[in-house]
């Protein structure tokens, strides 16, 4: 017999600007494995400054790969001028393909 998570009963203290979201189970196991190794950095840190370090959350690992993956792949996507060199890239093979 399958048992039914909850998923589509969202707890009645959530915040109002959260939303739920379904994910592969092989990709949760990968949200685990960096939420350890994130966890195990932040041990570090906390164990040098001698304070206990607080337990990081699934939520938590997600804002950080995200904001990780933000800084390192999108903000350096932008030229002095704050155009996506990517989108302007884009343009160009465009054009150069109607040329052509």
């Amino acid at each position: 017999m399958n048992k039914m998570i909850g998923h589509n009963n969202p707890p009645k203290d959530r915040e109002i600007d959260w939303k739920s979201v379904s994910i592969n189970k092989w990709e949760y196991k990968s949200i685990v494995q960096c939420q350890e190794h994130i966890q195990t950095i932040r041990d570090i840190y906390a164990a040098l400054d001698n304070r206990p370090s607080k337990k990081l959350s699934i939520p938590d690992t997600i804002s950080i790969l995200t904001a990780d993956y933000f800084v390192n792949h999108i903000c350096p996507a932008y030229d002095d001028k704050g155009k996506n060199v990517y989108e302007k890239l884009l343009k160009q093979i465009k054009r150069e393909k109607k040329i052509k």
